[in-house]
């Protein structure tokens, strides 16, 4: 007998393969993703706070702004090792900005689903309101131009005739 024709008994070959996004958030729900984005925003803005008041301490000297980065350094430093803090905010800020771009994707793709929209159709509608951006422009551009009468399909302008850029 073909082991091709035999029917399948293990019921793990009929349920669909998911990817590795769709096991990451198929359990999540919008407010916790949205929770999630807060969160890290929250982070990240006060790290971004943080690091420009500690950019500021160049104002106040060679010597101050050394003494900061020797702090930042040896922070914990009789109990930790050297740079350990540092590294752990730095992993933490990695995981945080990682977190909210994830989560922020996965909010922008079901928004696109909810609304049946998908990439290439976004990429579609993004191109034809550059093409209306360029007319206008183009337009204004013609009727600026110290020409008394421009010719319907003159170059770098769009032909009131048919719609179109002309080259």
């Amino acid at each position: 007998m073909n082991p091709a024709a035999q029917p399948s008994t293990d019921t793990a070959d009929s349920t669909p393969k998911l990817s590795a996004w769709e096991v990451m958030f198929k359990d999540a729900t919008n407010a916790e993703l949205k929770l999630a984005m807060a969160a890290s925003g929250t982070i990240l803005s006060l790290f971004t706070a943080g690091h420009m008041a500690g950019n500021m301490q160049v104002y106040l000297g060679r010597k101050h702004y050394n003494d900061y980065a020797e702090f930042l350094r040896t922070v914990g430093a009789p109990v930790l090792p050297r740079n350990s803090v540092l590294w752990v905010v730095r992993i933490g800020l990695l995981a945080s900005a990682t977190s909210h771009i994830m989560a922020g994707t996965e909010l922008t793709l079901r928004a696109m689903r909810a609304e049946r929209h998908t990439v290439q159709s976004t990429v579609q509608d993004l191109k034809l309101q550059l093409t209306g951006k360029q007319r206008r422009r183009l337009a204004a551009d013609v009727a600026r131009s110290p020409r008394s009468s421009p010719a319907p399909c003159a170059p770098r302008a769009w032909c009131s005739a048919c719609s179109r850029p002309t080259t």
